[in-house]
């Protein structure tokens, strides 16, 4: 009897100490950095609930089909990312007395993989066990997370890193935006891709949600089950920028997501899957009843090669008492950040960008702005993508060639043979900005004035990306007549005009809109006119000008 008692009291402890164990792992990823020559710079980022046990040193697993082994990564960093600002009078489970705390444990250490006879490596980390106050499924289960990383590609490739915290508490009843905000900037030219998947309890082996929650429906949102609805109803979760977005509506309830990464490359010319990272994390729906989270208004950009792009960043809360700061990821290296933090109550910015022909591609540059407020003791935060398209800035060589007269034979030779939708414009300004022709067609003759002139070239593509060329042509002067200034003329008063010539090879051939040849006219209008002549000289260049003439008739004269 006494031994089936201990046997009793050995399992219900057993019982219960799992128990106690399973309030402590909310969530883990795993990122990596390639050294050469098979060595790795391994993180392991851990979250752990501060309402539960102290988190263990579980080694990272390795493993591929030839062979195992395991690392112990030393402990870099513990840091409280539970949310609360600093100024707040309270602090959070993991240093006070809040509700909940949320702890970030790194594991960081180099591992040589180069003994393994193998390509697709996985790395894995697990721990019992994830939380016992789970509603949608996964309660006590044992946590599991793993990377998966070709030690075979060429150049070898690290992982993308996440630059956003987790969102482990978010607002009942209020819109949530979040973005992981993954970053892949040691490895130029890769893309990736985004998808919602089940969590693990350890390799191979999903853990079920229960009632009609998914891994694709892993909360009860405005409108469930119906994940299609549209915005704020629904469930939202982009699979190229990795955008979340939906409005709780069960307070209290926890729940489990992962969002799968999958790395590509273009191999060969065809894109191969060449690593895989998984983030886990749990969410905790609460009543926020004294604050309302942030909003971030902006567009997405397209920008042309070699053209600078920028993109306004803008910030709301419909608290006025609250001031918002916003912040990025710097997502997209050589692009610059501007901001007006601190000087006003909810902040704008701008990030701008001028990429070049290296940076055009069919894949987004992306990067996330997160808008936070000043809210105790929780504050506000939303977390948002965007990303600019480069498409290429289409290219030509102008060719103008001097003709007699002033004129110019214009022609351009683009640098593609194949700019989609290629349309092209001709403009020409004189020496006073003054434009003075406008052409169509790819080749022309334009007709310049003499001096200086400023020849433009535009081409557009459908894309659409504009670019513009100009040239500068100076133009030898030729035959060229003047009329006086315009003038007026009592009735009565015949008045000769003079076409004063000058430049140009003689003989000089005249015609008037008098109908007069020579190179003098007589007019006498009954009526406001305008007279023109026309010069032709011996080379068959022409000119002509206008005289506008105002006419007035005789005053009446009384003497009486």
């Amino acid at each position: 009897m006494k031994k089936l008692l201990l046997f009793v009291f050995i399992f219900v402890s057993t019982i219960v100490f799992n128990q106690v164990k399973a309030t402590h792992v909310m969530g883990s990823d795993i990122t990596y950095k390639c050294l050469g020559n098979g060595k790795y710079e391994v993180s392991v980022t851990v979250y752990r609930d501060c309402n539960g046990v102290s988190l263990s040193n579980s080694p990272l697993r390795v493993k591929c089909n030839s062979g195992s082994t395991q690392f112990t990564l030393p402990e870099v960093s513990v840091k409280d990312i539970t949310g609360i600002d600093a100024k707040c009078p309270q602090s959070s489970r993991c240093s006070g007395s809040f509700q909940y705390g949320i702890e970030e444990h790194i594991y960081k250490g180099i591992i040589d993989l180069s003994a393994l006879n193998c390509c697709e490596v996985t790395l894995s980390w697990d721990q019992c066990c994830r939380n016992s106050n789970i509603t949608t499924g996964a309660a006590n289960a044992n946590f599991y997370t793993e990377a998966v990383l070709d030690k075979c590609i060429n150049p070898c490739n690290s992982s993308p890193v996440f630059t956003s915290k987790p969102a482990a508490l978010i607002c009942v009843g209020q819109d949530f935006e979040f973005n992981n905000g993954a970053l892949d900037t040691i490895d130029v030219g890769d893309s990736l891709s985004y998808a919602l998947v089940n969590p693990l309890s350890s390799a191979g082996v999903a853990i079920s949600y229960s009632g009609s929650w998914s891994s694709q429906k892993p909360i009860s949102f405005l409108g469930f089950p119906n994940a299609g609805l549209n915005s704020p109803a629904g469930f939202h979760f982009d699979e190229t920028t990795g955008d979340l977005s939906f409005r709780p509506t069960v307070q209290n309830q926890v729940t489990v997501l992962v969002i799968e990464v999958t790395e590509w490359r273009k191999i060969n010319g065809i894109m191969t899957k060449i690593g895989i990272t998984r983030r886990d994390v749990q969410i905790i729906v609460v009543n926020c009843p004294n604050n309302k989270v942030p909003k971030i208004k902006g567009q997405s950009a397209i920008a042309c090669s070699g053209q600078q792009v920028c993109i306004d960043i803008e910030s709301s809360d419909d608290d006025a008492k609250d001031t918002v700061r916003i912040n990025w990821n710097r997502g997209i290296p050589k692009a610059t950040f501007t901001n007006n933090n601190g000087s006003v109550k909810k902040a704008s910015g701008q990030v701008c960008w001028t990429p070049t022909k290296n940076d055009i591609s069919n894949i987004p540059y992306s990067f996330t702005i997160t808008a936070k407020d000043d809210a105790c003791p929780l504050a506000g935060q939303a977390i948002r993508s965007f990303s600019i398209t480069v498409r290429e800035s289409p290219e030509a060589t102008i060719q103008a060639t001097k003709l007699i007269c002033g004129r110019v034979a214009v022609d351009f030779t683009p640098l593609k043979n194949n700019y989609p939708g290629l349309t092209y414009e001709w403009l020409v300004k004189d020496s006073n900005n003054v434009s003075i022709a406008f052409s169509s067609k790819k080749q022309d003759t334009i007709r310049f004035q003499p001096g200086k002139n400023r020849l433009f070239l535009t081409l557009k593509t459908s894309t659409p990306c504009v670019n513009a060329f100009v040239d500068t042509i100076d133009i030898d002067p030729f035959v060229h007549v003047d009329l006086p200034s315009d003038t007026l003329i009592c009735d009565g008063n015949p008045m000769a005009f003079d076409a004063v010539t000058t430049y140009g090879k003689p003989a000089y051939h005249y015609t008037w809109s008098t109908g007069d040849t020579a190179k003098q006219t007589v007019v006498n209008p009954g009526a406001d006119s305008t007279f023109w002549v026309s010069v032709t000289d011996g080379e068959g260049c022409d000119n002509s000008d206008t005289v506008k003439v105002k006419w007035s008739p005789l005053p009446p004269i009384n003497i009486g």
